[in-house]
């Protein structure tokens, strides 16, 4: 890499803006330190060039012998430089009158020259082929003076003055710039390591795992950084649930349909020579094919709710559960128990209210056993309405509670070919759970089962 691709800067980068910007205060700076110096410089040596007129005119007032000026005496006596400084004396009679004129030696050919008044101090002059000159007169009784003081002198002091104050402001432009480069560099350097570190992953590949570099410093891009890699980290985790879930619902599709095919084979294998498996094979298509049903059923209500946002009204939760559990005892032949008060109002979605009941009393009747008791309770704690489902079944371990809401999750995965269902009634339950706002726990029911505890509110009075 060459010097220029180094500090080659992109105008529309941070360096490029703080360069830009750093530039505009600098040319602004150094024009108004310029035009405020230049002014209070000359307006302090105008006025020494006025006090020193002044005392020009003094000297030449005492220099004044009889009726004309004594231009040695003066000359000797004088502080200005007379070479450079250019007097006319009009001596006045007592009625008035211009008696006699004399000029300091050049004042001639100076007064000859053009002469222009300078725009803001009218006592500046611009003389050709002379300079600038400060004029100067006094009208007394014996004589109007008339004095031209050279301002060469104090105009290069203006002219080095002003020359220091834009030597000092280019220093400072290079060591500004260089400081600037410097740090911007050093600020933008970890953001450049993160990109070339997602440039670097999208080339090869991104990997689940991999994170970005988190700089220690500064701290703007350590939190940027930490938060991009809990964006991946949450991306990666819901990637890697994807992966599982299409893994798992591959392989709960992959089996009945293994089954399907083999009775399908086996019927057209021996079928006709064996007509007595006919009536077995049609059963297992059947209840094969309404497994199927079901997961796929379930599959699409999971990746429904996904999209889903739930209208929440204030409904009557203790008639939804009344109505609900008669329906369900009714089609299953089995007694549960109801303990809700008379009327409790929440804020939720009946339908879906319905269909988290459902869920939770086929999960308690697929481990409950059949002479055990499954209770449906409302409760109120606080501003909170809690439904709660409990059953006498075999119970939840603590490393399974952390589970069971996960999609295809089975407890004993032994005795998953014995418990019916495909590992998805839980996880569509804490969908439609989320969806109405409200949070469900599992705890245990003692002696021996599971709590599922669904909690809405706020409480609607």
């Amino acid at each position: 890499m060459t010097l220029r691709q180094r500090w080659r800067i992109d105008r529309h980068s941070s360096a490029g803006l703080i360069i830009r910007t750093y530039i505009l205060i600098m040319l602004v700076t150094t024009g108004l330190s310029a035009v405020f110096t230049a002014g209070v410089v000359s307006t302090l040596l105008i006025r020494n060039r006025e006090t020193a007129a002044i005392k020009v005119i003094q000297s030449l007032q005492a220099s004044f012998v009889h009726q004309s000026p004594n231009w040695d005496a003066w000359q000797a006596t004088s502080e200005e430089d007379s070479s450079r400084t250019y007097v006319k004396i009009q001596t006045i009679t007592k009625t008035g009158r211009t008696d006699a004129i004399f000029y300091a030696p050049g004042t001639r050919a100076y007064l000859a020259a053009k002469h222009r008044n300078a725009p803001i101090f009218s006592a500046v002059r611009f003389v050709d082929g002379h300079g600038v000159f400060y004029y100067r007169s006094k009208l007394t009784k014996r004589a109007y003076y008339q004095v031209w003081l050279s301002l060469n002198s104090i105009l290069q002091v203006v002219q080095l003055t002003l020359l220091s104050v834009l030597v000092v402001a280019l220093i400072s432009f290079v060591i500004g710039i260089t400081l600037i480069l410097l740090m911007t560099r050093r600020l933008t350097r970890p953001l450049t390591d993160l990109t070339t570190a997602t440039q670097t992953r999208l080339i090869r590949g991104w990997q689940q795992q991999a994170l970005l570099p988190v700089p220690s410093a500064p701290t703007e891009v350590k939190q940027l950084a930490d938060s991009f890699n809990q964006l991946l980290t949450s991306l990666n985790d819901q990637m890697a649930r994807e992966h599982q879930f299409v893994a798992d619902a591959s392989h709960e599709l992959r089996t009945p349909l293994a089954g399907i095919r083999g009775h399908v084979s086996l019927l057209r294998r021996r079928g006709q020579e064996h007509p007595e498996i006919i009536a077995d094979s049609l059963k297992y298509l059947d209840e094969e094919s309404q497994r199927m049903q079901h997961l796929v059923e379930n599959l699409l209500a999971i990746s429904r709710n996904d999209q889903m946002k739930l209208s929440l009204q204030a409904v009557d939760l203790s008639d939804i559960v009344k109505t609900t559990v008669m329906g369900y005892t009714t089609e299953i032949q089995r007694r549960i128990q109801i303990q809700v008060p008379p009327t409790c109002l929440v804020l939720a979605d009946a339908e879906s209210v319905r269909q988290i009941l459902m869920g939770l009393l086929d999960n308690a009747l697929k481990y409950a056993p059949e002479s055990s008791n499954i209770t449906c309770a409302l409760t109120q704690q606080n501003d909170k309405i809690n439904l709660s489902i409990s059953d006498e079944g075999p119970g939840l371990t603590d490393e399974n509670k952390k589970h069971v809401f996960e999609r295809f999750y089975r407890v004993d995965e032994a005795r998953s070919s014995q418990v019916p269902g495909t590992g998805l009634g839980l996880a569509i339950v804490q969908q439609l759970v989320t969806l109405n706002h409200a949070k469900i726990i599992v705890a245990d029911n003692q002696p021996h089962g599971a709590i599922f505890t669904v909690s809405f509110g706020p409480l609607v009075s």
